[in-house]
């Protein structure tokens, strides 16, 4: 189900279908995996950032020194 309204004032969101669920703490998560465009290929080098691991493996496909970097969107590991 989505969510189609948080009303963070009164501590409820309503649902796609007008369903009330009142909440104490909301927590939202942004899925399982990351989104990857269909165009793009599958390349060396073309990293998604959904973990630790992730990041791990990242920093080992990069030279010891000297590399450039870019980051195509801003999750909370692409910051």
């Amino acid at each position: 189900m989505s969510v189609a309204h948080i009303n963070r004032a009164e501590k409820y969101v309503l649902d796609a279908q007008g369903q009330r669920t009142d909440y104490d703490v909301l927590l939202l998560a942004t899925g399982s995996r990351a989104a990857v465009p269909r165009q793009v290929p599958t390349l060396p080098g073309i990293f998604t950032m959904r973990s630790r691991t992730d990041a791990d493996d990242f920093r080992r496909h990069l030279p010891a020194a000297g590399a450039h970097v870019v980051v195509v969107g801003g999750g909370l590991l692409g910051l």
